[in-house]
């Protein structure tokens, strides 16, 4: 999980982490403290751990290299989202599909660094410039 190839990883992660920023950095935020940073921050070390960490290092014992693994990856990441999206913050049908996506489609960008990396810092980083980015 995290394996000698810092260099990679982390570029990997800064330049994910700098495509998010120039994507989200037009949503603003207005008056963001630092405890609103620090969640953003530890919520992305823990979902790295969990999902490309864990779970995707999990399921490379059984499809290593596989697109399957991002694939189921990406879906559960995407998943433990819905009922967040619906029941919490009461989005629309068509915002929940977008938290969807957003979920499923980062988590496997995350997961594909890592298993090229065999370091899911990568991930990490790219994870902490999405959320901050997002923050505005």
């Amino acid at each position: 999980m995290f394996e000698n190839t810092w260099i990679e990883t982390s570029s990997w992660g800064l330049g994910i982490a700098l495509v998010y920023w120039l994507i989200f950095s037009q949503l603003r935020v207005p008056d963001i403290s630092w405890q609103v940073i620090g969640i953003a921050v530890a919520t992305a070390i823990v979902e790295e751990l969990t999902f490309s960490g864990f779970i995707s290092g999990y399921l490379e014992r059984y499809a290593k290299g596989s697109w399957w693994n991002l694939i189921l990856t990406g879906s559960m990441a995407g998943v433990m989202r819905l009922p967040i999206a619906t029941f919490v913050y009461r989005l629309s049908p068509i915002a929940t599909l977008g938290v969807f996506l957003l979920a499923f489609s980062t988590t496997m960008i995350h997961s594909w660094i890592r298993q090229k990396t065999g370091n899911v810092a990568g991930g990490m980083i790219a994870r902490i410039g999405l959320n901050l980015a997002i923050l505005g």
